[in-house]
């Protein structure tokens, strides 16, 4: 049984989203850095949006590696943002004081992502 999956599209507005499905921990964040990485190489790529409204669970490690790719697109002035986090996941983002790396995004209306 898998228990993350990654899907990448990319929008004609310049941004590329990675929905993060299942469970995002250490063997997931290669998963994601990876095609994170991949995705924000491409220099049609403005901003990457991690959809995390379909994470069930995520671990330091991913948000880690959330960082690192924020740090990435940074340095090559593209952005990062994160949409649909849940109450909960916005809350440890506060806590751990990194919503200001991230630009935070409602989920896509109807749960519809786009």
């Amino acid at each position: 049984m898998l228990d993350f999956a990654v899907n990448q599209r990319s929008t004609d507005a310049g941004h590329t989203v990675l929905d993060l499905v299942g469970e995002l921990d250490l063997a997931g964040a290669v998963i994601m850095r990876t095609a994170g990485l991949a995705a924000l190489g491409d220099p049609a790529c403005t901003t990457l949006v991690l959809d995390v409204s379909a994470l069930s669970f995520v671990d330091s490690t991913g948000i880690g590696s959330w960082v690192e790719l924020r740090s990435h697109a940074h340095q090559n002035a593209q952005h990062v943002a994160l949409r649909g986090a849940s109450d909960n996941l916005s809350r440890i983002l506060t806590i751990a004081g990194l919503t200001s790396l991230f630009d935070l995004e409602p989920p896509a209306p109807d749960g519809h992502r786009s």
